[in-house]
């Protein structure tokens, strides 16, 4: 069996070298990806810090942003969160990429305690640019209760 790749062309060619042997070839398929940026290479994963020790205000919305310079397109992306707030509940959390698409992480998680510290698989994100600008944001929904983003980072895996 040889198959022959050329242009917009695929060639299968079957080759029965015994003279008394007789076969039938029912089916062949090929599935072909074209690659548009890099193709291959090894993955890399890179972890992304964001910024610490914010406010959230209450009823109100905090954004918070990493500025990604590296380039490599999305294998995975993860986000961590640390938060502590009187009551979790009243909080949605977002993150939005650079293409500006948006993604909802938590939104009232009536599980959480006083603390949150949670790790999010975003798969929504998988196949697009790393670099630009990562925005968390952590919307409280509700007066009387106040809180803090403790930290928060991305985990991204590229190619």
């Amino acid at each position: 069996v040889s198959l022959t790749l050329a242009d917009d062309l695929a060639e299968l060619v079957v080759v029965d070298n015994a003279r008394q042997d007789t076969g039938t070839l029912n089916v062949w398929s090929l599935d072909i990806t074209r690659c548009t940026t890099d193709c291959g290479g090894a993955v890399t994963a890179r972890t992304y810090e964001g910024e610490t020790g914010r406010a959230i205000p209450d009823a109100g919305t905090l954004e918070s942003r990493i500025e990604v310079t590296d380039a490599g397109q999305l294998q995975s992306l993860h986000v961590d969160v640390e938060i502590t707030h009187s009551f979790p509940y009243e909080l949605t959390l977002r993150l939005r990429g650079p293409s500006g698409r948006e993604f909802v992480l938590l939104t009232e998680d009536p599980s959480s305690t006083s603390r949150i510290e949670r790790s999010f698989e975003v798969t929504g994100f998988v196949g697009e640019e790393l670099r630009g600008t990562w925005t968390l944001t952590v919307t409280d929904g509700a007066s009387g209760d106040t809180g803090t983003l403790d930290a928060w980072r991305l985990r991204a895996s590229t190619r």
